[in-house]
């Protein structure tokens, strides 16, 4: 009897060892499959040499986002606009992050049933002498979590999580920089503000307001002539001026000759901005910044933002 049951605690222990044995084998291959697709979509250090970047869209739009003493401008139509820098570079880190994009078809046949035929979505990106990296991204998987990508270097269609279709969406405009002074580095402290020159829009009825000017007036602000200013009013107007956005760029000013308003900043370093409206276009204008190469877009709103009337700043 006590060898039977020794013969049985020994065949179950074996049976145990056997379905450990077993079960690590199918986990270890698992686990192998799993780590075989971690990888990037492009190369991180050769990332970090991208000079140009080019978004082709499903519906055959294409515009080229290139590196320009280290600022990143939008190409388009022969036009350069500067970019959203911080975009540009998400872009960059989250294609060359290291993440699961196991293979879901080894066959280039069936391209279409992916989204990877007609209607598919590219971005290339190129060094100064060489590509990069050359990616087609296609529909999204069942869940709607995930895209399929592949690569113009290998036949094999990926799949993984979608926080690519942000980039590779929609047009050029998503790229821009509509900030009205784009560089944070050059961009006007209040404070270094002196004098304020507002010669008011031409209003659709009635008699345009004449021009005024504010000053420096020690920790405050006065109307050049006398009378008092709001303080908290003067400043939020300058900082809504320096943190502005455009709605877009205007590229063919036509014969529009930006003498609608104007706008005159003076800093204390003796440097002058001057802002000239253009005529309102279906609720917008068009606006001139002294020393910008670009044409601006702005919404009636915004233009009641910067052009404030002599009332609104008076105590």
């Amino acid at each position: 009897m006590n060898f039977k049951k020794h013969v049985i605690t020994l065949s179950a222990v074996a049976g145990a060892l056997l379905l450990i044995y077993i079960l690590s084998f199918v986990f270890s291959g698992e686990s192998r499959a799993k780590r075989g697709s971690i990888s990037a979509l492009a190369d991180a250090r050769a990332l970090s040499n991208a000079r140009y970047i080019e978004i082709r869209g499903g519906d055959g739009s294409e515009f080229t986002i290139e590196n320009q003493n280290d600022s990143w401008v939008v190409k388009q139509n022969g036009k350069s606009y500067p970019a959203k820098n911080g975009r540009v570079e998400d872009l960059i880190s989250a294609l060359g992050k290291k993440a699961e994009y196991p293979v879901r078809s080894s066959s280039a046949s069936n391209l279409e049933a992916f989204g990877l035929g007609d209607g598919r979505r590219e971005v290339i990106i190129k060094d100064e002498t060489r590509t990069i990296a050359e990616l087609f991204f296609g529909a999204a998987d069942a869940t709607g979590k995930e895209i399929y990508i592949r690569s113009g270097q290998s036949g094999a269609i990926r799949s993984g999580d979608d926080v690519f279709s942000v980039y590779i969406n929609g047009t050029a405009k998503d790229w821009y920089n509509l900030a009205l002074f784009p560089d944070e580095k050059t961009k006007p402290a209040i404070f270094a503000v002196q004098r304020l020159t507002v010669v008011p829009p031409a209003p659709e009825t009635g008699a345009r307001e004449a021009p005024y000017t504010i000053i420096r007036d020690g920790d405050g602000w006065k109307f050049e002539g006398g009378g008092a200013v709001k303080k908290t009013e003067a400043d939020s107007t300058l900082r809504y001026i320096f943190d502005a956005q455009a709605e877009d760029f205007l590229s063919e000013p036509g014969t529009d000759a930006f003498s609608e308003g104007g706008i005159t900043i003076e800093l204390g370093n003796g440097m002058r901005i001057i802002f000239s409206l253009g005529q309102k276009v279906d609720g917008r204008r068009g606006l001139k910044i002294s020393n910008q190469e670009y044409i601006y877009l702005i919404s009636d709103w915004a233009v009641g933002r910067i052009w404030r009337t002599k009332k609104e700043l008076s105590e």
